[in-house]
């Protein structure tokens, strides 16, 4: 197949373009994990953005992923 370059970059720059929106997400909620008074409730969002992080990190070079969050 001589497209398989052009439908392998615009997989890596969907996969990237996700990464970066995970990203976003993760960079303001941090802030709010750790101010919250709930501890339940800021765990229990840090582990919906792990979530986000792990779907995210599969479609990722080793060298990009994103750490989890951690409280």
């Amino acid at each position: 197949d001589p497209d398989w370059w052009a439908r392998r970059y615009l997989e890596q720059m969907k996969a990237e373009d996700a990464a970066d929106e995970v990203r976003r997400s993760v960079t303001r909620a941090l802030p709010l994990l750790r101010t919250m008074d709930d501890r339940a409730a800021a765990q229990a969002r840090a582990a919906e953005l792990n979530a986000l992080i792990d779907e995210v990190n599969r479609s990722l070079p080793e060298a990009d992923r994103i750490p989890p969050v951690a409280l």
